[in-house]
């Protein structure tokens, strides 16, 4: 027993091999030479070793024993999970999961990417991602050697974000400036303006994406650090065009690279789960369908809660062999692994979950509040729900009164019966899934925020007075018309009563001014295509970039939105368009 009680230390882990090694210290791969409570004698884990004088600094150590302490429960399936730290050692060390295979960037050297394996690198990087802003954190070290692939494809990201206060390097000629990161890899607006939003996170994913399909890292010629200065500060990236012959998916990605790679942070895709819907549109037989899985994880006893285990786990087993992603809150976010967040976060986290999966699973042998409340997301939101139960149990009626969006209940006898049954389900409802995805009105994802808010100041009302005009929470509206970006799902009570409030119908909410939105949207998108061809063609440098940029933006939201507009009198901005307001720049 004593033993057990032990403190964990270095000397309970023989050093294999030194895997890197850098500025914070190094990683091996390490074998544990005693039973552990998170590994057994003989398994290989990674170990991470911390230089000493790396935490000097007045209340270092207290600051990343808490990220560490956060970043341990954040467990996704595309991120490496971290076993045990301790920041108080001399050295501090870090026990993460060991992953065969190698760094993006050592793979790429040694391999042409095809198809299949791209799309997997983004879908799986970009859910990561989504993972991690939705529960607040921000990862900014994207890079090819934070990414690693194993010998089946799969992907991880590591380092994210949980020690980056430790990676501290001079980026100008101030001593004082100090820059955590890396150079090639971070957004502009980081780098120059100590400005860092999840965009930023998204602009460094799509610089991994350039690197993946051109074979060459962005600014590839810059190598001195004056001269990397030099490259940002010009931004002119070159994307290979010809590279959208090798088919759709790497003619999407890069698209979606440029996109990203944009200096301006507001004319990003905005959001890691927007960006996948991006690809969604663009590729939409190949993205893999994401399924929600929803079950009682509160005020549930030993017994129940390992027979949940069970079902999950063989749901999840059909889910995967048939090409299915499935996120499950209780292996993921469970709001005791985002200990900071409020319960409406994690209540909007699990909201926009639902309304952008393809498919709501949902497991109803033991009742939840929880359940319930998904299965009225999804059902507002057009998401077809599956319902898996034990034989002879009575549903709740608020589950059996979902009219019109659950495709089938399934009754199982025992766990051999559901994994029969499950994989039967998932197999004989891709293709019919696959057109529900094509199909669905996408009402609900129309920037109905933003909507909302324009409404609401253009009435001159205050939250708190729409609030008591509406009788909806203040705490929705407020999330609503701050997260536009994402899946804004609003049950169709609230929403009449929203419109009602702003004298509107709640037609002329979702659809009038939704219509609007999105023909600005493909405009301005494809105005920005001509930008670039003539930026490239005259090499401008990037504020002269920027301010056509935003000169266009203007002209463009002035055309759509103008009342006199017509949809046959509003076109993309052309290359005459920005040859003449470049000459009125020059000119003023």
């Amino acid at each position: 027993m004593a033993g057990e009680d032990k403190r964990i230390d270095l000397s309970d882990f023989e050093k294999v091999k030194l895997e890197g090694e850098g500025a914070s210290g190094a990683v091996w791969l390490a074998r544990v030479k005693r039973d552990l409570p998170f590994a057994k004698t003989g398994q290989e884990v990674a170990l991470k070793v911390y230089k000493s004088d790396i935490l000097d600094e007045p209340g270092q150590r207290k600051r990343i024993a808490e990220e560490y302490e956060t970043g341990s429960r954040l467990v996704h399936p595309n991120l490496v999970k971290i076993y045990h730290f301790d920041i108080e050692h001399d050295p501090p060390f870090t026990i993460m999961e060991w992953c065969s295979g190698q760094n993006l960037f050592e793979w790429r050297k040694c391999n042409e990417p095809d198809e299949t394996f791209l799309l997997q690198l983004a879908t799986q990087l970009l859910d990561a991602l989504e993972f991690l802003h939705s529960s607040r954190r921000q990862h900014r070290d994207v890079k090819p050697t934070n990414v690693h692939v194993d010998q089946k494809g799969r992907i991880r990201l590591l380092d994210y974000g949980i020690i980056r206060s430790l990676r501290v390097s001079r980026i100008t000629q101030d001593p004082a400036a100090r820059f955590v990161g890396t150079y090639r890899y971070s957004a502009p607006e980081y780098i120059f303006d100590d400005q860092y939003s999840y965009a930023a996170d998204l602009y460094s994913f799509g610089a991994v994406i350039y690197y993946m399909l051109h074979g060459r890292e962005i600014f590839s010629n810059a190598v001195r650090t004056p001269d990397m200065i030099q490259a940002k500060k010009a931004h002119k990236i070159f994307f290979e065009t010809r590279l959208s012959e090798n088919g759709s998916i790497w003619a999407a990605l890069l698209e979606l690279a440029q996109n990203l790679l944009t200096p301006e942070v507001t004319s990003r895709v905005p959001s890691a789960l927007a960006s996948l819907e991006l690809l969604g549109k663009a590729l939409p037989d190949e993205i893999p369908l994401r399924s929600y899985f929803a079950c009682a994880l509160t005020r549930v006893g030993k017994e129940s809660e390992q027979r949940t285990q069970e079902v999950t786990l063989a749901i999840r087993e059909a889910v995967e062999s048939n090409g299915f992603v499935m996120y499950a809150p209780g292996e993921h976010t469970h709001p005791s692994g985002a200990p900071n967040l409020s319960a409406a976060e994690v209540y909007w986290i699990d909201r926009e979950r639902v309304a952008s999966s393809d498919l709501l699973i949902i497991h109803a042998d033991e009742p939840s509040f929880g359940v319930g409340q998904e299965a009225e997301i999804a059902a507002n939101a057009g998401v077809p729900i599956v319902i898996f139960h034990s034989k002879g149990l009575n549903i709740s009626r608020m589950l059996r009164g979902i009219a019109g969006r659950v495709m089938l209940q399934i009754e199982f006898s025992d766990v051999i019966d559901l994994q029969k049954k499950a994989n039967a389900f998932f197999k004989e409802n891709k293709s019919r899934l696959r057109l529900s995805r094509k199909s669905r009105e996408r009402e609900y994802n129309l920037r109905l925020g933003n909507r909302i808010r324009d409404a609401r100041r253009s009435v001159g009302l205050s939250t708190k007075q729409l609030e008591d005009r509406s009788s909806v929470n203040k705490e929705l509206i407020e999330a609503l018309e701050s997260r536009p970006e994402q899946q804004a799902n609003i049950s169709l009570i609230n929403l009449r009563r929203l419109a009602r409030a702003l004298s509107m119908s709640p037609a002329e909410l979702l659809k009038d001014q939704g219509s609007k939105d999105q023909e600005f949207e493909d405009l301005f998108r494809s105005s920005l295509a001509t930008l670039r061809e003539y930026a490239l063609e005259k090499q401008l440098g990037y504020k002269t970039y920027t301010d056509l940029k935003h000169k266009g933006r203007e002209t463009l939201r002035s055309q759509v939105y103008s009342l006199a507009a017509r949809g046959d009198s509003v076109r993309i901005l052309d290359l005459e368009y920005w040859k003449r307001v470049h000459k009125e720049l020059l000119d003023s």
